[in-house]
């Protein structure tokens, strides 16, 4: 987090997860509540069999969160086994066409590893993802469906401010796009002459860039 969210980066991150059982316990543990416990005083650590649990909640608009685990064949050992999502949500992004279409769902969604540790179910689905009372939840997850194969059904950010834009992968990533172009090409502005002509031109060349994202 601390990299993506580093100014001039303009990156994203997928947040990895340990191979949990729940969709609910994917919850608590990008919440940062995933057995903490208080030792003298209120600063909390970890006291969980999985390693390194994050101990406050993941709130960025640069992160992004994928679960749970995936069987995929390792042809290598010429075995299957279960392994990290990270890869899939990144697959998806870079076979997405533009960056303000969403990565995930039916048309653009479709995960091709074999199985899924667990398909949640459209209940905890309401408890994992968006707005949950007053609280906004993270968890990107990738479900199952019936004749159709294994979906990604989600597609926010880990950012947790209720109704923000910035809460969803494809705008997050179409901001970073325009960040990245206006700070290209502005580098050929520099070291000339603040005068109404430089700015006419400067206009020029920015609005011919973003057009065609507007």
């Amino acid at each position: 987090q601390t990299l993506c969210e580093t100014p001039g980066r303009r990156c994203i991150g997928v947040i990895p997860a340990p191979d949990l059982d729940d969709p609910l316990k994917f919850r608590d543990f990008y919440n940062g509540a995933y057995h903490p416990t208080v030792v003298g005083g209120t600063t909390p650590t970890a006291s969980a069999t999985v390693p390194y649990p994050p101990l406050v909640e993941i709130n960025s608009s640069q992160m992004a969160t994928i679960m749970p685990w995936v069987q995929n064949f390792d042809p290598t050992n010429n075995v299957s086994q279960f392994e990290p999502p990270e890869g899939e949500i990144l697959r998806l992004v870079a076979s997405t066409p533009k960056p303000w279409f969403p990565v995930a769902g039916y048309r653009r969604g479709q995960v091709v590893s074999e199985l899924l540790r667990f398909s949640a179910s459209k209940e905890d689905r309401d408890l994992i993802q968006g707005l949950v009372g007053s609280s906004v939840q993270i968890c990107n997850p990738i479900t199952r469906r019936s004749g159709r194969g294994l979906f990604l059904l989600g597609q926010q950010t880990a950012y947790r401010t209720p109704g923000s834009v910035l809460g969803r992968l494809s705008v997050r990533w179409t901001l970073n796009l325009i960040m990245n172009l206006i700070s290209t090409t502005s580098l050929e502005f520099l070291f000339e002459i603040n005068d109404p002509i430089l700015w006419r031109e400067a206009t020029a060349r920015l609005n011919a860039i973003l057009q065609p994202i507007v």
